[in-house]
Order: structure tokens, then sequence, then C-alpha cells
């Protein structure tokens, strides 16, 4: 059905907020805009559950409500002039500190590729490392060229091989890259950065769990 409902979207029409942030077991409300009286709401996570319509009076808003902590995505979608509206899509965040999956869902596939006899301490070293990075001081740090020279000294004090993970290590970058940035000169963003080191320390103890 989902599938059929993106082949037939015509018109956009449909606004949700990029992302809703609340608490488990607490309801949260999502109001559209659109001039469709009224909006399809359609939770795509199975821990994450709608009020049914019928018990809401604006038909532009849905209540959602989820037990477990974590991130589920609604799609909505409308009727307006005529036309059926592109799907719509927000995120809902429940509970805090929740980190982003993306990351693990790329890192996933290439560790579970690898056959080294070692990658399972390799991993652990990493994790090890990564803790080192996430509690280092980079305050006193002006750009960002500076914060990866910092982080590739921290790697090699911490006496982790070129070659270990390798595959990894090198799509991890390229998800600090897309983050940050590729600009050495750059004004360097420390918080930035430490929600990016905290969501890939998130992934790799994921991935030794998994």
């Amino acid at each position: 059905m989902l599938k059929l409902l993106l082949i037939l979207c015509l018109a956009q029409d449909l606004k949700l907020p990029a992302k809703v942030e609340t608490q488990p077991a607490a309801f949260v409300k999502i109001a559209a805009e659109t001039k469709g009286e009224t909006v399809k709401f359609v939770s795509l996570d199975k821990n994450l559950e709608l009020l049914p319509a019928e018990l809401l009076a604006d038909k532009k808003i849905c209540v959602a409500v989820a037990k477990i902590a974590g991130r589920y995505k609604i799609m909505a979608y409308t009727y307006a002039d005529n036309k059926l509206s592109d799907p719509a899509f927000t995120e809902v965040i429940v509970g805090d500190n929740v980190t982003n999956d993306k990351l693990f869902e790329i890192l996933e596939p290439i560790y579970g590729a690898d056959i080294s006899k070692t990658k399972s301490a390799d991993l652990q070293k990493l994790i090890t490392t990564f803790n080192i990075i996430q509690n280092t001081n980079f305050n006193a740090v002006k750009t960002l060229g500076e914060a990866f020279n910092s982080v590739e000294l921290i790697f090699k004090q911490a006496n982790v091989s070129y070659e270990s993970l390798r595959t990894l290590r090198d799509a991890i970058g390229d998800y600090l890259l897309a983050q940050m940035g590729n600009d050495s000169n750059a004004v360097f963003d420390p918080v930035k950065f430490k929600k990016c080191i905290q969501d890939t320390l998130a992934a790799l103890t994921k991935l030794g769990g998994a």
C-alpha cells in the first residue's frame, strides 16, 4: 500500500515538522500544514502508536506515543486541489540522548564482510580510542584541520594499526567529513564535533554487541 501511495503522488501541498521530541509513554501532537481538509497519518514503526483519527476533532493533526525510547518515522498524505499530495515525513525522537542509527546501518555490512580473525579485538580497540577522543578537550582547537590532526595523533598514541579495520574507519571518516565539512581552515565547532563522536561511539558499541 505504501509503495502504491508513493507511485500515485501528484502534487505537494503538505508540510510536517522535520522532527518532534518527547519522552517514553508521553503523548505528542504533530500538526500538518496543508490546504487539504483531512490528513492521513501512518506510523512506519511498530513501536510507535497513533491515536485513532476518529477521536480527534482536528483532522490535520495526529497524536503519537511510544513506550520505548528510539527514533520513529511517520508518513502523512492529504488530498487537495483534486490531487493526492506527495507524502510528507516526520521523525519522532522518544527519550533523551537517542542516537541516530544511520551510521550503524552503514558500518554493519562493512564490519560483517571483514574476515579478519582479529576484527573483534580491533573493534574493541577502536571503541577504546573513540572513548579517548570523546573525553578529550577540544575547546582550544580553532580550525577543523587542527581537530582532525588531534584525532590522528590520538590514533597514533593508541597504537591503532593503519590496516586495522581500515574500510570501517574510512567509512567513519567519510561520515565525519560529511557532518563537519572538509575545509581544514573552517572554524571548528566543538559541540557539533562531540555529537559526531558520540554517534560514532554509539554505532561502534552497537556493532560490538550485534
